[in-house]
């Protein structure tokens, strides 16, 4: 396999202009040469005994720019009627007052500390879910149409003819007909062939005139056809006029036989959408402080309205059902796909875990672990012992290195803090293939999950950019100053929250404490932490919290003291009690311990720390500098015409979807490569690798 290490120059940039950043990149990964493996993967550290190193490292942490941590999933919310949601900032109790302080979750720094340290070691994917199995909206295609059957567990399809019609006319229909059409229900139709125009060419096509309610065994009446009513919904085209009538061919109809994968894609997709409907629709706590467990009739109303504008597809079943009429996608006379609405989802290929290199796997063996394992601790369902009934046990090995939680430094800031209502985030789509995705021998080619794993892997681990705090724009807020835009300053897909920092840097205070480290491993734990003190300008920096998409998050830490503790002197002492616990190390050994890992590292790859790829990566995104003008960094999206006086990055109304489309597009007719993700170092280099607003 491959290294995700060429830079190859992305596609002459579009003159449409102007450039943009988006909020993520991505970490590479390097191969570790085979036989080095034995550096790469040991044994568990066991914890029965003392030796190495032993101490706690104090630690501050101080905010770059606004910065927020939420409170647990009810605590400290407001809800408003149309779902719009107000955070607290997360406050637990002071060690030393017990009165609640602003304060940070260990297991938060832990995690922000492990991503870092699996992205510098090339560490496996501890926490990786392989099975997704992603579905796709290709470009519009015309499709046929048929009507499925099952008989014996074989299911077949017929093919149908259809015509359109128009929503006035089924409407009218249903209002004389008393109620809703049935998905099955067997009605008449008149038809009549229309001409009508689209992508600069003139087509004739069927469409119903008029519609009456026919029994399964009564005449059809002169002039009409007998048939079945297609009606899918408005879903995402917000234009749409029409809804399909199908009706069986006047000659012989053409049968086919399904295969078992293409019923099983097909039941697939419906599963990932009703999923995403059942997430986005069930009725959730009103999570008011102090208010009731479940919403109010007048909040659940409005949250079933809301709910009608975010699934407007109608299907008659979630998985296939004899009698469901279908689009499908025919190749050599075989039906390779089936589709629940005209523009259908299709499975695609290969699953998530496919495009993942075999050495990033999770790590599976206690005698194997990669270095972040051994370091922050491992859990493997895979691997398996035997217990004394033959019951399977999951192993564990526990963590040599402990977080305390972080609190803000005594009398730093008062209790209130402004709240503010946030941009929208967004949310991680790796269905967006140019981004995820890349052809390591090519990456300028376009690539999507059913390519061959041999060519194309996942891009690496997912960092936010930081947005340069000295600037004065403020783009995690909804709206800017001057913003003219009708977009609600509060709805339910954004949160108003209890914002720390905006006014200058907050401190927060921690401890890591640590045992039976070696020289490289505690070198390892420390450059996680504070990276190089004099080198990039001592420019590299944390995210943490939410909002790291829209700007919030930048941090700082620092090692304001390193404790060695000699555990086994002071356990030989003949005072216990009394016998000193730690000796403060000297800058000297901060240095030489960094220096053990980054001696470490090069042994393993064979090449010097500052020219790994993945650090190269991580030096460019974790770097304040990098990123020049906030007003650039934003998801991709067309700009807002009607809005030509605001900032491109402002135009809060732009649809991320269309700029995807345009980029397929790129494929056709001209055969173009669209627009892929430029490596983070890549991106720093200028425009010539960055991202157009316009495909």
């Amino acid at each position: 396999m491959s290294d995700i290490t060429k830079t190859t120059k992305l596609p002459a940039p579009s003159k449409h202009g102007p450039y943009f950043t988006n909020p993520y990149n991505f970490v590479s990964w390097k191969l570790p040469p085979e036989r080095k493996d034995h550096l790469y993967r040991r044994p568990y550290a066991p914890l029965d005994r003392y030796y190495g190193y032993s101490g706690r490292i104090v630690c501050s942490l101080q905010t770059l720019t606004p910065f927020f941590i939420p409170t647990g999933q009810s605590d400290g919310l407001q809800e408003e009627n149309n779902g719009h949601k107000t955070k607290a900032f997360l406050r637990l109790p002071d060690p030393k007052t017990g009165q609640p302080v602003f304060a940070i979750q260990a297991t938060s720094l832990k995690g922000m500390i492990r991503s870092v340290v699996e992205a510098a070691t090339n560490s496996c994917y501890a926490v990786f879910d392989p099975e997704p199995h992603y579905s796709h909206r290709p470009l519009p295609k015309p499709l046929a149409m048929g009507i499925v059957k099952k008989a014996d567990n074989n299911w077949t399809l017929e093919k149908m003819e259809s015509a359109r019609v128009k929503f006035d006319l089924i409407e009218l229909y249903q209002k004389k007909l008393g109620r809703a059409v049935a998905p099955q229900e067997r009605i008449a139709a008149k038809l009549q062939t229309v001409e009508t125009s689209g992508r600069g060419r003139s087509v004739m096509l069927q469409e119903a005139t008029m519609l009456k309610p026919l029994g399964e065994k009564e005449a059809v009446p002169a002039g009409f056809v007998a048939g079945w009513l297609k009606a899918t919904g408005r879903d995402l085209i917000e234009n749409k006029k029409h809804e399909r009538f199908v009706y069986p061919s006047s000659g012989r109809s053409r049968r086919y036989t399904l295969s078992n994968k293409v019923v099983s894609d097909y039941n697939e997709v419906l599963k990932e959408q009703r999923k995403r409907v059942e997430l986005e629709t069930k009725p959730q706590p009103s999570e008011k402080v102090g208010g009731n467990d479940h919403p109010t009739g007048n909040e659940q109303k409005e949250r079933e309205r809301q709910n009608k504008n975010i699934y407007k597809t109608q299907l008659a079943h979630w998985e296939l059902t004899d009698g469901d009429i279908v689009y499908f996608k025919e190749e050599d006379t075989k039906i390779i796909a089936l589709g629940a609405v005209a523009v259908p989802r299709y499975l695609y290929e290969n699953s998530l875990g496919e495009y993942l290199p075999s050495f990033l796997d999770p790590c599976d063996k206690i005698e194997e672990l990669c270095p972040a394992c051994r370091l922050f601790g491992w859990v493997s369902d895979a691997h398996q012992a035997q217990g004394q009934r033959g019951q399977a046990n999951q192993i564990a090995v526990a963590g040599r290195v402990f977080f305390s939680h972080a609190y803000v430094n005594a009398n730093e800031l008062a209790q209130e803090l402004p709240k503010r209502t946030l941009a929208i985030l967004g949310t991680p789509k790796p269905t967006t293939t140019p981004f995820y995705l890349m052809n390591a021998e090519r990456p300028e080619r376009h690539v999507d999950y059913n390519d061959s794993p041999t060519q194309v892997q996942l891009r690496g681990r997912k960092f936010y950019w930081h947005f340069n705090p000295r600037l004065p724009h403020k783009p995690y807020l909804q709206r800017q100053e001057g913003d003219r835009s009708n977009l609600p300053q509060k709805n339910d897909q954004n949160s108003t929250v209890e914002l720390l920092g905006e006014d200058g840097p907050v401190k927060f205070s921690f401890t890591v404490d640590f045992i039976n480290l070696d020289q490289a491993e505690l070198g390892m734990l420390l450059w996680a932490l504070e990276f190089d003190r004099d080198q990039d300008g001592g420019q590299m920096r944390h995210k943490l919290g939410m909002g790291k998409p829209i700007g919030l998050g930048s941090i700082q830490l620092q090692i304001e003291r390193l404790e060695l503790h000699n555990r086994i002197s002071r356990y030989q002492a003949e005072d216990l009690f009394s016998a000193p616990t730690a000796s403060e190390a000297t800058p000297v050994d901060y240095q030489e311990c960094v220096a053990a890992f980054k001696s470490y590292m090069r042994d393993v790859f064979e090449v010097e720390f500052d020219k790994l790829y993945n650090i190269k990566d991580l030096r460019a995104l974790l770097n304040t500098n990098s990123i020049h003008n906030p007003k650039e960094v934003h998801y991709p999206h067309l700009p807002d015409t009607s809005q030509p006086e605001l900032p491109d990055a402002d135009s809060k109304r732009s649809e991320s979807f269309r700029w995807f489309v345009q980029n397929n597009r790129r494929l056709k007719p001209n055969r173009s490569d669209p627009y892929n993700l430029p490596s983070p170092t890549e991106e720093i280099k200028g425009n010539n690798y960055r991202l157009p607003n316009i495909p």
